[in-house]
């Protein structure tokens, strides 16, 4: 479900994108599943320029609604850097692993290991469950032949989250 949204390459997501009903120059992603006769699960993600929020919410058809898992996160990015952002985090996503809500711990924009100028480096330092979490991602760009560190930073997000709801392990 959560690969439905943000870094999506599927053509129909796009629908899923909208300018948010309530706040101004956000953007926002809702993505339903059907859970069962009378539960629908949805996905939300909201965002603006200096970070956003993303949850898990279950509802009922009396329209209850409860807050399973949430997300939120602060920094920005510069806009020429969202797309490998969104490469970055789907490579997350597609494993069977969980990086704190985000990408994984290194991701490249090229896979080799000669570093060229100019390109992109993902990390994210994370620690925790899904049940709680905190991480930090940063995108760098190699500058080359630098003294010292090579790698000049471009953007950066802090993330935190976890369940809302008590975890049932013993069923």
């Amino acid at each position: 479900m959560r690969t439905a949204g943000y870094t999506s390459k599927n053509p129909l997501a796009p629908n899923v994108l909208k300018d948010h009903p309530l706040i101004s120059g956000w953007k926002q992603i809702l993505v339903h599943e059907v859970f069962s006769e009378f539960y629908l699960l949805t996905f939300i993600d909201e965002w603006g320029d200096s970070g956003g929020m993303s949850r898990f919410e279950l509802s009922n058809t009396f329209g209850e609604r409860i807050i399973l898992w949430y997300m939120q996160y602060k920094g920005t990015y510069p806009k020429k850097v969202i797309q490998f952002l969104k490469s970055a985090l789907a490579a997350g996503y597609e494993e069977d692993t969980f990086y704190g809500g985000r990408g994984p711990s290194e991701y490249f924009q090229n896979n080799e290991k000669a570093r060229e100028f100019g390109e992109l480096r993902y990390t994210n330092v994370h620690r925790g469950t899904f049940s709680q979490f905190e991480s930090r991602e940063e995108i760098e760009i190699f500058m080359g032949g630098q003294i010292g560190d090579p790698w000049k930073l471009l953007g950066s997000h802090i993330c935190r989250g976890g369940m809302c709801i008590p975890v049932i392990s013993n069923l």
